[in-house]
């Protein structure tokens, strides 16, 4: 079981310094499981840093990866060696192949990573309500130990942080 610390920081600089204080404490050190900050920009908008990557995201970087290893292949392979028609052919189905091919892949890895870890059962949108604009809340999932969460909760108190219950 896994308890859930939200800390409101008055900036960004404050939440940076506060976040690796409790990275560096040796004790605390296995006791933070994952980390998100949420955040309130000028319009309004909420906005979610956390650890989970998108489909999309994976997608991109696997697509990115596929067209490079399709261009290390053109080159390796000799295919600018063909003639001219015939080589630009075999580049081209070769890039855009590769690079789909890629895209599937890791959008479906990012898939896989994502159902096998479990999510933040935390309601985002009660605490972008709670956040004014400009301000920075840092959402830590800890072990379930009562004295390292009191420590936690101590050691994010002399960054000014604002500590909320724990959301059910």
């Amino acid at each position: 079981m896994s308890n859930i610390v939200v800390a409101i920081f008055p900036s960004r600089s404050i939440l940076a310094s506060a976040l690796d204080h409790i990275m560096s404490l040796r004790d605390l050190e296995m006791t933070v499981e994952r980390a998100a900050i949420v955040g309130k920009d000028a319009q309004g908008e909420t906005i979610i840093l956390n650890d989970q990557i998108t489909a999309n995201e994976g997608g991109i970087a696997g697509g990115i990866l596929g067209f490079a290893l399709a261009a290390l292949a053109v080159l390796h392979f000799e295919l600018l060696s063909l003639p001219l028609l015939a080589a630009v052919g075999a580049i081209l189905m070769a890039l855009t192949a590769s690079t789909i091919f890629g895209a599937m892949v890791g959008g479906g890895a990012a898939n896989l990573v994502n159902r096998n870890r479990h999510h933040l059962n935390l309601p985002f949108e009660a605490l972008s309500r709670q956040l004014h604009a400009g301000r920075l809340a840092l959402v830590l999932v800890v072990n379930d130990n009562r004295e390292l969460l009191a420590r936690i909760s101590q050691e994010l108190k002399l960054f000014e942080a604002e500590l909320l219950p724990q959301p059910t």
